[in-house]
């Protein structure tokens, strides 16, 4: 058969409405010094704990774990920026914040290939893919 006829398209389930699917991916991007690591490390503390209401974002619905992996900062300072946000909320129980910070390395997804396309890099998608179902990460 050539084609697939697909008759049912199953809903994105959300873990924060009209924002962030279950198991996708973010990705955050933006000039030096204007606060992406502090933001990020307040979202998945927040839905670690499960209150995304306090940075203002619609409710979610439980608590989640979440898989960083940061090419610019090392796992210290991510950690460093967790327990700061945990500090302010006096937060105490929460799902895994899982960090590979730039100290492992970089984790290429897409690179330029020897006649200029960009392209997949399936190896490292799958490692990333092996640790989100090691660790039940959701985003």
């Amino acid at each position: 058969m050539l084609f697939q006829v697909i008759t049912a398209i199953l809903p994105v389930v959300l873990m924060l409405q009209q924002a962030i699917p279950i198991q996708g991916i973010i990705s955050l991007g933006g000039t030096s010094n204007v606060g992406k690591t502090r933001w990020l490390a307040a979202l998945c503390t927040a839905l670690a704990v499960g209150k995304t209401e306090r940075m203002g974002l619609p409710s979610c619905n439980g608590k989640y774990v979440s898989l960083w992996i940061a090419n610019e900062e090392r796992a210290g300072d991510i950690e460093r920026r967790v327990k700061a946000t945990v500090l302010q909320h006096g937060d105490k129980k929460s799902a895994a914040i899982v960090v590979r910070g730039k100290d492992k390395g970089m984790m290429r997804l897409v690179a330029i290939n020897e006649v200029g396309t960009a392209e997949v890099d399936t190896k490292n998608v799958a490692r990333i893919v092996k640790q989100a179902r090691k660790v039940g990460a959701k985003i």
